[in-house]
């Protein structure tokens, strides 16, 4: 693989899982547990800059490497896509959701603990949302074709990729202001 491709790649991937990740674990830890506004932020913050860092990418390769040992395709049953995309992310929160909140300067053990625990099963519940952002982003960018792109996210890519970040962005400030 060539090095503009690879960075081609990493920039998708990384921005399908910012995309998806950073609205919905911003109203996890500030919403839902209630974290002070600064830690939930700092927790985002980093998420983020791990992304572009690379955990992104890595996240997205290994569900192409999941999904090849259990035979998954994109012709595969869309049911057991998604059943597959809910557990990847499930286990790929598992191991890395107490190092990740520790590292973002939770230190409150319970806190830590039901935060880890909670984004887990937030990860199982939206596996298959990030699974399908991750496969339309490459498919839109020409990095892999996918039948799971609807014809009007194909027809109106640019339209998509600006208003997927334009509303995440949005969400994500609505998410912190909402209690103010």
């Amino acid at each position: 693989m060539n090095l503009e491709k690879l960075i081609k790649e990493h920039a998708v991937d990384s921005a399908a899982n910012i995309l998806v990740n950073t609205p919905t674990y911003a109203a996890l830890e500030f919403l839902l547990l209630s974290w002070d506004r600064n830690k939930s932020l700092n927790a985002r913050a980093l998420s983020i800059g791990l992304a572009v860092a690379g955990m992104g990418y890595i996240n997205a390769k290994g569900r192409d490497i999941y999904r090849k040992l259990l035979n998954i395709t994109d012709v595969s049953k869309e049911r057991m896509q998604r059943v597959q995309d809910k557990l990847y992310q499930f286990g790929f929160g598992m191991m890395l959701n107490p190092l990740f909140y520790y590292a973002s300067g939770q230190r409150n053990v319970k806190e830590l603990v039901v935060g880890s625990l909670t984004n887990a099963l937030v990860s199982l519940y939206i596996g298959d949302k990030l699974g399908i952002v991750i496969d339309c982003a490459r498919d839109i960018t020409n990095i892999q074709k996918s039948h799971r792109t609807p014809e009007f996210i194909k027809k109106n890519k640019y339209a998509v990729a600006i208003g997927s970040v334009v509303a995440s962005a949005a969400l994500t400030y609505l998410i912190y202001n909402v209690k103010s």
